[in-house]
């Protein structure tokens, strides 16, 4: 701030604190006000001793390892699991296969009369995969 002197009276200029130009409109209060540095934004760093950032470290290594341990129990899980699902499918339809009746077609051209139904039940297959694969099997 300065202080000019006219006559008996003291007239007080403001100048701008930064180095940027300030745009005074008609109402004469500047624009652009000059920022402050806030005293909350202060940092204050606590220092930690050499014991206390080795165990901080020793914790989240030990978190961490437990987490993998986690993962790799539950992805085994899934796994076993995703497999006893494929033995249980393989087996129903073993089983599924073992209890049908089946009948051998030596006259094919009566299945051409058939219901589109029937057609669709319809397996066909050589004899010999037939008993390898589900008769023997048993």
């Amino acid at each position: 701030k300065m202080k000019e002197k006219k006559g008996n009276e003291e007239e007080v200029i403001s100048k701008p604190l930064s180095s940027k130009a300030v745009g005074m409109p008609k109402s004469g209060k500047p624009w652009k006000k000059h920022t402050k540095s806030r005293a909350g934004f202060k940092k204050t760093i606590v220092k930690q001793t050499w014991e206390e950032k080795m165990k901080k470290k020793a914790d989240t290594q030990a978190l961490r390892n437990r987490v993998r341990a986690l993962k790799e129990e539950r992805k085994t899980n899934l796994q076993a699991e995703r497999k006893r699902l494929a033995e249980k499918a393989k087996r129903k339809e073993l089983n599924e296969f073992k209890s049908s009746t089946y009948q051998e077609i030596k006259n094919t051209s009566k299945v051409k009369r058939w219901s589109k139904k029937a057609r669709k039940q319809l397996v066909k297959m050589p004899k010999e995969l037939f008993y390898k694969k589900y008769v023997e099997a048993s």
